[in-house]
């Protein structure tokens, strides 16, 4: 099923982009929301910034490409994914640093219509019906909105090469570490579902457990938002308004997804059915399930970005690498005995896991507070 090779593809370019995108989303999106009042400290600071960026973009080309090429899995359209996954999570930290929301709607919505016009027009109409023709619009298309924002409508990306520090890159670097394991983490456990699926199933499920997934984006739609606004939000608040904030945004997030969730429980297989076919629905469950643990990631995104934002990026580490443990056991255990299910089971099972280390982490804190 070429919708299951594109989306291993995806998935590849994810593990690829490992190092950047975690710099750009958040690394970068922490920086400009503590700086963004101080013009002099912030050219100092992007300018360290994008140096890494450079540095962590070559390394990752230096070592990810002969991996793929002696595993056979190489080919040139997950490099195009890659570039522009690179690209794209660059502007959107700098955007949500600066509490631009309006361009991150620009961006994404922008991205995905000019993804569907695409496809629509050279797969749909022209029949060039190509997965690697795919890879390249999934890569390439997020360019056209940033072109347009950048030229009528610019941020200020500042790379200055005399302010290179080697003491300003060492200090983001030592921020920039527990974010990157928290990333890698994250990574694996949105993708080691699909790599142990194609491994012993093959691309037809993976196509289907990838479609039951995008489809549940929906449900990220406004937690990301509000993690997007609140991160950078809390990086220049005070440590009073924490809690408040986040107590607001918990609210919001659950009173939207689960009523969401409710009309998408009657409307999703009819909807699958006419879309795309009666094989899709193949597994029934699957896509409440993966509705419901996307309901769970977003929420968990919420409380990270606080966790983020008030500098306790080494808090969230230690949540995500209990996510990723759990979820690569849970696959292992549970995919070669009840194949497509076991891996939502799987990702349910470790994002529940990460809620719980969180809790752990709360109540270390306030028996800490009461004893002082």
């Amino acid at each position: 099923m070429n919708f299951g090779v594109i989306q291993y593809a995806v998935s590849l370019a994810g593990l690829l982009a490992i190092g950047m995108q975690p710099l750009g989303q958040h690394v970068i999106a922490r920086y400009v929301g503590m700086g963004r009042d101080k013009p002099e400290e912030l050219q100092k600071t992007l300018s360290n910034i994008w140096f890494m960026l450079i540095v962590v973009f070559c390394v990752s080309i230096f070592l990810g490409v002969p991996i793929l090429l002696v595993t056979g899995k190489f080919n040139s359209g997950i490099l195009v994914i890659f570039f522009g996954t690179s690209i794209y999570y660059a502007y959107w930290g700098l955007a949500r640093g600066y509490l631009a929301s309006s361009r991150l709607v620009i961006v994404d919505v922008g991205n995905n219509l000019i993804q569907v016009l695409l496809i629509i027009w050279l797969i749909g109409i022209l029949g060039m019906k190509s997965t690697l023709l795919a890879m390249f619009i999934q890569g390439l298309s997020c360019f056209v909105p940033l072109i347009f924002l950048q030229s009528f409508w610019p941020l200020p990306i500042i790379f200055r090469r005399e302010l290179i520090s080697k003491a300003i890159t060492k200090n983001i670097f030592k921020f920039s570490m527990p974010v990157w394991l928290s990333h890698a983490s994250y990574m694996l456990y949105t993708n080691v579902a699909i790599l142990f699926l194609e491994h012993y199933m093959g691309n037809t499920t993976v196509g289907i457990f990838s479609l039951a997934g995008t489809l549940s984006i929906l449900f990220s739609f406004f937690p990301t938002g509000l993690s997007t606004y609140l991160m950078p939000k809390i990086a220049g608040a005070s440590g009073l308004r924490h809690r408040e904030l986040l107590v607001n945004a918990l609210g919001m997030a659950m009173l939207i997804n689960i009523s969401l969730l409710v009309v998408y429980f009657f409307t999703a297989p009819w909807l699958v059915e006419k879309l795309f076919g009666l094989e899709y629905l193949a597994v029934p469950g699957l896509f409440i399930l993966m509705a419901i643990v996307m309901t769970m990631n977003g929420t968990y995104g919420i409380i990270t970005s606080v966790f983020v934002g008030s500098g306790r990026a080494h808090e969230e580490t230690k949540s995500r690498l209990m996510i990723v443990l759990v979820t690569v056991i849970g696959c292992w255990l549970l995919i070669p005995k009840y194949g497509i299910l076991g891996a939502a089971w799987a990702m349910l099972i470790g994002i529940v896991s990460g809620f719980g280390v969180y809790g752990l982490i709360y109540l270390w804190d306030y028996f800490h507070r009461t004893r002082h």
